[in-house]
């Protein structure tokens, strides 16, 4: 992906082309942002959040990231007492000050 667009990712949407650029052969994360986008810029929590939600592990039916159910990330950070209060997070600049995961 580096070599070819220059972004360091996995994957990425440019929702003004309707384009979705992936290393699989589908990504229906990225697809999200293509949608979203349709209906204005929400904020990244949002944004973010909708499109892991829709982002599901065929194996587990949940929401994963890098590998790992959503749920795992979670009980990771709360016992790490890094779970962000959702007042932390609602705010775009805000949201991506955190962790990726």
């Amino acid at each position: 992906m580096q070599q070819m667009t220059a972004k360091v990712t996995n994957g990425w949407a440019d929702p003004a082309t309707f384009a979705v650029h992936p290393i699989w052969p589908w990504d229906n994360h990225e697809v999200v942002h293509v949608i979203t986008a349709l209906f204005g810029r929400p904020s990244d929590f949002f944004n973010e959040g909708i499109a892991v939600a829709m982002s599901v592990d065929r194996r587990t039916g949940g929401g994963s990231r890098q590998s790992q159910p959503s749920h795992t990330w979670a009980r990771t950070f709360r016992s790490h007492g890094e779970l962000p209060r959702p007042s932390d997070i609602v705010e775009t600049d805000a949201f991506r000050r955190l962790d990726d995961a």
